[in-house]
């Protein structure tokens, strides 16, 4: 708001603002807070969650692609953690190959990785389902494959800190997507969101989720949020919220 106080004494014609997921939120609720600052937005990919968990996404995601590749998204998934010690042996090199450090339990890293491999292969949609290591694939293959569509750095030191104002508003303010690691269990060791529980602990503040500004907002843009637009991906896990 101070910024287009600031610049609309430069640039007096129409104000149009755009931003995707956090940065579309950003743009709704501004235009929520400070209805008269912009004249139209453009939001890419912005969900508005309603729970912490919100339980509406498990559902969509398995509405994603067709059963031949979810059944092979999960495959790969359980092909991991079956083979996790082979695998996980080649964290630290790839780690430090990155400029990254990981200084956390790397069993307790690669799980997460691998639990959100499934969500990572359609939000970020890099490789198709023919890409995905099948039986006989090499653990360099293997692991290649979902260090870059399940993004490993975020399990880095660096991405953990970055990601920590967000963590805390998701599960104070914001809200974040329900999973369903069914699939997995009998194979995970540790609980996949345990990495967010260890970062909300380091905070020192309390966490308690409070849904009642996502829910104004929500009601707000229904009501009242004209000239926007909203794009959404059909493949991608958040256009479920």
């Amino acid at each position: 708001h101070r910024i287009v106080e600031l610049f609309k004494s430069i640039y007096k014609n129409v104000w149009i603002s755009s931003g995707a997921s956090k940065g579309g939120m950003t743009c709704l609720f501004h235009k929520r807070y400070y209805p008269d600052d912009i004249d139209a937005t453009i939001a890419y990919v912005v969900p508005i969650e309603f729970g912490a968990p919100d339980t509406r996404f498990p559902g969509y995601l398995e509405t994603i692609g067709d059963q031949g590749c979810r059944d092979k998204i999960k495959a790969f998934q359980r092909r991991c953690l079956t083979n996790r010690d082979s695998l996980i042996a080649r964290m630290p090199a790839w780690f430090s190959s990155k400029g990254l450090s990981m200084n956390r339990d790397a069993e307790l890293v690669f799980e997460q990785v691998v639990a959100s491999y499934d969500w990572t292969f359609w939000q970020y949609h890099t490789k198709s389902c023919n890409d995905i290591p099948g039986e006989g694939s090499s653990y360099d293959e293997m692991f290649a494959h979902l260090a870059e569509v399940a993004r490993m750095e975020t399990g880095s030191d660096e991405q953990m800190y970055y990601f920590r104002p967000y963590i805390f508003q998701a599960y104070t303010e914001l809200g974040y997507p329900a999973r369903n690691y069914d699939h997995l269990r009998d194979l995970l060791k540790f609980d996949p969101d345990s990495l967010d529980h260890e970062i909300l602990s380091s905070l020192q503040f309390p966490v308690q989720y409070n849904p009642s500004t996502s829910i104004d907002i929500n009601a707000w843009l229904q009501s009242s949020g004209n000239n926007i637009i909203y794009i959404y991906g059909t493949l991608d896990p958040w256009t479920g919220g």
